[in-house]
């Protein structure tokens, strides 16, 4: 009996034993997953502001870089000083950018103060024109010259360029003779300046030039009339041939008296003078007249 008891109580203590190890084990078990649990959501938190941080750093940074532009000076044209733009001009010259060197031109003659710098900056963008061909732009800034700066020591240059700029103008023989006309008239204004010597054989050149192509041209549209027989007309023109061009263009004699030989063939009211009937006889130098001159008509 007493040996069953003990037994017993052996058992009972061992069993109370494993209880205690089991209630102990179970806390420390709960602890160690807290434990984890913990460190793993400081972990998260950690890289969550981390990651908030450099959001909030690149925000400013742009923010920054933002204010640094709106507050940086942009040196634009319109802003440039006359120094500036004088600088900008050479080096585009240098780089022969010429469209942009009118630009910087332009900008600078609104900007200059002082009265022969302005003048020589406008001579130099006439001739920037030219150069680039574009003589309307170029015969219009010649005038501006001459009429800003009559006493400039370009001035006789300025002129010169204006002709040059209206000869490039003139058409063809059979076409509009306007361009030629407004050439005449300039070169004519040149050599009535008798201080005007520098360029003047050229001048004398171009006057003598436009005065054929316009005889030449008179003489085209008389034998359009000639040939469509308007009779008066043609009489008309031969006679304004005579009094403008033939003392400036005395060439031009056989070929006006060959006109009044033909008029006189078909137009029996028409009296050939007898010196136009000995010329007539004369074969002259082939001059292209191109005398289809319907197209202007």
């Amino acid at each position: 009996m007493n040996i069953i008891l003990t037994l017993a109580l052996i058992v009972f203590g061992a069993f109370s034993t494993i209880n205690a190890e089991s209630s102990i084990r179970q806390p420390r078990e709960h602890e160690g997953l807290t434990a984890d649990k913990t460190a793993t959501s400081i972990s998260q938190m950690k890289r969550t502001r981390e990651k908030e941080a450099e959001k909030a750093a690149a925000r400013v940074g742009k923010k920054r870089r933002k204010g640094l532009t709106q507050n940086r000076i942009i040196h634009t044209f319109s802003t440039m000083t006359f120094d500036e733009l004088k600088v900008a001009k050479d080096d585009h010259r240098n780089k022969k950018h010429f469209d942009v060197v009118e630009k910087y031109l332009e900008r600078m003659i609104a900007l200059c103060e002082d009265i022969n710098q302005r003048a020589d900056l406008i001579m130099e963008l006439a001739d920037t024109h030219f150069s680039q061909d574009e003589f309307d732009k170029a015969k219009t800034k010649y005038e501006e010259f001459e009429r800003l700066y009559p006493g400039n020591s370009q001035l006789e240059r300025a002129k010169k360029q204006t002709v040059l700029c209206a000869q490039k103008g003139i058409l063809s023989v059979d076409r509009d003779q306007s361009p030629t006309e407004e050439t005449l008239r300039l070169a004519k204004e040149y050599l009535e300046r008798e201080a005007f010597t520098e360029f003047k054989e050229e001048v004398v050149a171009i006057k003598k030039e436009c005065e054929t192509l316009l005889a030449q041209s008179e003489c085209g549209v008389t034998e359009f009339y000639i040939k469509q027989g308007n009779y008066k007309s043609a009489e008309l023109r031969i006679k304004n041939i005579r009094d403008t061009y033939l003392d400036t263009v005395p060439e031009m004699a056989i070929t006006v008296a060959q006109l009044e030989v033909n008029l006189g063939a078909q137009w029996k009211e028409f009296q050939i003078p007898e010196e136009s009937i000995k010329l007539a006889q004369v074969v002259p130098e082939k001059i292209d007249t191109k005398t289809d001159m319907a197209a202007r008509f």
